[in-house]
């Protein structure tokens, strides 16, 4: 039988919270890191839309919608 005395409870404790704290903080760095690269995304596309519109031009990227145009 293993007995754990006072002062190896606190370390294991320490020890599990240090983990589990790491972990948490990789997971919100992820998601910052995800977060930061769609922002970045959205800002170009707008960027792009607001600089065609400045220009008199409509949308052509990827997420325009195609309207068709009328042949004589």
């Amino acid at each position: 039988m293993v007995r754990l005395y006072p002062r190896h409870r606190q370390a294991e404790f320490t020890r599990k919270k240090a983990d589990h704290d790491y972990l948490a903080q990789e997971l919100e760095l992820r998601h910052n890191t995800q977060l930061t690269a769609l922002v970045h995304t959205l800002t170009v596309e707008i960027h792009k839309a607001v600089n065609a519109a400045a220009a008199g031009e409509t949308d052509t990227g990827e997420n325009a919608e195609q309207v068709p145009t009328a042949t004589a």
